[in-house]
């Protein structure tokens, strides 16, 4: 199965005609556990491994035993199996899908390049596609949004991604729920915001969330879910969903982390033409007009 993955097209098609399957078996599954069942056995193989350094130390003083010398015989070879156990399962859950082509579209070396004015039009849609997000999110009296729950941004984030499945087919099927870690602190302190379990088809989240970006951090894991496995197709298919949702919240999400995942690339691209005084100028221009743009986006943000 490793092998496999020096086949990028044949990891698409499994991908694409075989991984969903399993995907959505194990997931219908594992979602009847209302917390992170693949995180549980996490902690119990790092549990196991730490009895194997320990019971391995005390075999040096206890070799001469022979009722201790079968018990550790028995342990070890039981974690091993489990080891390869747990390698074989990441194969087809997660190893293949990895090793595709990015968002299976069949060309291993395609890339596409923007010209600078493409990037400026881009940029600005961000911008404008969260500022009308915003206008419609209404504010109290007391200057405050109220966000819906994260039960409903969760299955509006369902919908968005089943919203773009015609042209990304394995986005169809069963959604399990984003379930919250249990290690969300420690997620939190690394700067992780989710993981997948590919062994029980269980995506989650950390509990530290802005209202706003549990939409946008729902969809890049079921994404991921659902055989995206590139961190770039995640990022991308997440941001597109939410864009094109009905809710404004969504959008407003989804625009949001576009504006920032550009604006480096932007102002990177405007300081390039320093040596072209016309461009300069009206480069510059644009940049001042995309930022005071942003001013309701960013009251609403910081509400």
């Amino acid at each position: 199965m490793a092998a496999i993955g020096f086949f990028p097209k044949i990891c698409d098609a499994y991908t694409d005609n075989v991984y969903c399957y399993i995907c959505d078996s194990i997931s219908k599954v594992t979602a009847l556990v209302t917390f992170a069942l693949g995180e549980i056995l996490m902690y119990a193989g790092v549990f196991g491994a730490v009895l194997c350094i320990i019971f391995s130390f005390l075999l040096i003083f206890l070799k001469k035993k022979e009722r201790y010398r079968k018990f550790c015989t028995a342990y070890l070879k039981t974690m091993l199996m489990a080891l390869v156990i747990t390698v074989f399962v990441y194969m087809p859950t997660w190893f293949i899908p990895f090793r595709g082509t990015v968002l299976g579209e069949g060309d291993v070396n395609k890339r596409t390049e923007f010209t600078n004015e493409e990037l400026a039009v881009l940029f600005k849609y961000t911008v404008d596609g969260a500022n009308a997000a915003a206008e419609e999110i209404e504010i109290g009296a007391d200057g405050t949004v109220e966000f819906p729950s994260e039960d409903e941004i969760q299955k509006m984030s369902v919908e968005a991604m089943q919203s773009i499945s015609g042209e990304f087919p394995r986005l169809e099927g069963f959604y399990p729920p984003v379930k919250t870690a249990l290690c969300s602190d420690i997620l939190e302190y690394m700067g992780i915001g989710g993981y997948n379990y590919p062994y029980t088809m269980e995506p989650t989240h950390n509990k530290y969330f802005e209202p706003m970006y549990q939409a946008l951090l729902d969809s890049h894991e079921l994404a991921h879910h659902k055989g995206y496995y590139k961190e770039n197709e995640a990022n991308f298919l997440s941001m597109l969903a939410l864009s094109k949702s009905d809710d404004p919240y969504l959008r407003l999400s989804g625009y949001y982390e576009m504006h920032w995942y550009l604006i480096d690339d932007f102002y990177e691209d405007a300081l390039y033409y320093v040596g072209d005084e016309p461009m300069l100028n009206e480069r510059v221009e644009f940049i001042i007009n995309a930022l005071v743009s942003l001013q309701t986006l960013t009251n609403t943000r910081a509400l």
